[in-house]
């Protein structure tokens, strides 16, 4: 589950990978896989993941190299609002209120 979970995180940019392809290379089947990621990691497989991408987006405008539209692109979002509304889902506050808050 741990190399797995690796596999998962490593990178964004693409479509999330289902959880078929990822019970697959764990030699399980779906079911038990979900259960096990959940026991593991204490959320289901895509709401981890999804904490995992917005955190990723979070750290990437952190850095202030990167725009809020370059930072949706590098967690695999073209719609700036659909990320936008991800990012608000997770930390409370938008993207843009996110990097105002760092220059403060």
């Amino acid at each position: 589950i741990i190399e797995i979970e690796k596999q998962m995180v490593a990178d964004f940019g693409g479509k999330p990978p289902s959880i078929n392809n990822l019970s697959r290379k764990a030699a399980m089947s779906a079911t038990k896989f979900k259960n096990l990621f959940k026991a593991v990691y204490g959320t289901p497989v895509y709401e981890y993941y999804q904490q995992r991408r917005m955190q990723k987006a979070a750290d990437l405008m952190q850095q202030q190299k990167y725009s809020v539209k370059e930072a949706g692109l590098k967690v695999g979002y073209t719609n700036t609002s659909n990320f936008a509304v991800a990012f608000k889902k997770q930390f409370k506050q938008l993207p843009q209120e996110f990097i105002q808050s760092l220059n403060n």
